[in-house]
């Protein structure tokens, strides 16, 4: 979806992912240090890149966000998706530049989208998936105040993920940083989109 939401805390912040941002991102999928737990999909080429950002702008259930801060404007991207009632999923998290992992930024982005996903869409609980190997994400998932549910679903490999999903109180008495997160819209972002339609 085309959207303009931006979110911010000390620095490091979340904004709509932009048309010129597509390469980097498509870069950092084709890696497979990076995309082993992702949706397998093969290599990707700049075709397919930009028709997935063509379908993902006209998609109305998922908002997809990059990853930034100071002079860095984008060092990875995550999305929030599957809306259904009062819940959404988060998760397609990428760190890809080197420098930025193990740095606790994936842990702030996913807080920052979770904000964005309360205070604009009115979610009350967020659900991800993990695979059992991705040991370092589901620490930090845990950290958060993700608990298990029971639901697991086939992962490509023949495995399974499982789910986890914490709900917007939990979230909020884990994790200090929710009350000093500002999230804003920013409509140059949405027309900075719109023009490129």
């Amino acid at each position: 979806m085309i959207h303009d939401l931006r979110a911010e805390y000390m620095g490091r912040y979340l904004r709509p992912l932009r048309r010129d941002d597509i390469e980097d991102l498509r870069i950092w999928r084709n890696e497979s240090s990076l995309n082993r737990y992702l949706r397998a999909t093969g290599q990707i080429s700049p075709r397919m890149q930009e028709a997935w950002y063509e379908g993902m702008l006209a998609d109305p259930d998922q908002v997809f966000f990059a990853i930034g801060h100071g002079e860095h404007p984008m060092v990875g991207a995550l999305s929030l998706y599957n809306f259904a009632e009062n819940s959404c999923q988060i998760g397609r998290i990428i760190i890809g530049e080197a420098s930025e992992r193990g740095k606790g930024l994936g842990r702030l982005s996913f807080l920052m989208a979770m904000a964005a996903g309360i205070r604009y869409f009115d979610r009350e609980r967020f659900r991800l998936f993990v695979h059992p190997d991705n040991k370092s994400a589901r620490a930090m998932y845990q950290r958060i105040g993700f608990s298990d549910t029971g639901i697991t679903r086939p992962f490509g490999d023949g495995g399974v993920e499982y789910e986890m999903e914490i709900d917007r109180q939990n979230l909020y008495v884990r994790n200090e940083e929710m009350k000093q997160i500002v999230v804003t819209n920013d409509p140059t972002e949405q027309n900075r989109e719109q023009d490129h339609a």
